[in-house]
């Protein structure tokens, strides 16, 4: 791993902190100022579901903002201490056009398929419902 490739990820990791900090500042600036005005105001049920979703979203977006600034922390402590390229789960070069498009990546092409697999399959359940005997339903998190 040439060190002028970790220097510049490295440079670039830490603009893109500071970009999700923003982000994150922006939401949790948002988050505050929309529990106040629920508390002041009365508003029908239509009105109340939407800002309960609108509340939602937010706070799902905050938690992406933040679990993003830890990755990225992450990728910049192994630049630091020269671990930074190698695949957490293999032990493998990760590959400087990966590391290029995702500077933050701590797997390798081949164990990153093969975690986004079983991501998959783990999102899959089984029914065991009369009638609807072992029928596999997928579903999404939202």
């Amino acid at each position: 791993m040439g060190i002028e490739i970790s220097i510049d990820n490295r440079k670039n990791l830490i603009e893109e902190i500071k970009n999700v900090q923003k982000i994150a500042t922006g939401l949790e600036k948002e988050l505050r100022e929309s529990s106040q005005t629920n508390n002041i105001s009365l508003q029908n049920i239509n009105d109340s579901a939407s800002d309960e979703k609108d509340l939602r979203s937010k706070i799902y977006l905050h938690k992406l903002a933040i679990d993003r600034i830890e990755v990225i922390r992450k990728s910049i402590l192994a630049i630091d201490s020269g671990n930074y390229g190698i695949c957490c789960n293999c032990g493998d070069t990760i590959d400087k056009r990966r590391l290029a498009v995702a500077p933050e990546s701590t797997l390798c092409v081949s164990c990153k398929t093969d975690h986004e697999e079983i991501d998959r399959i783990e999102k899959q359940k089984f029914v065991t419902t009369p009638g609807l005997q072992n029928m596999k339903i997928s579903y999404f998190a939202s």
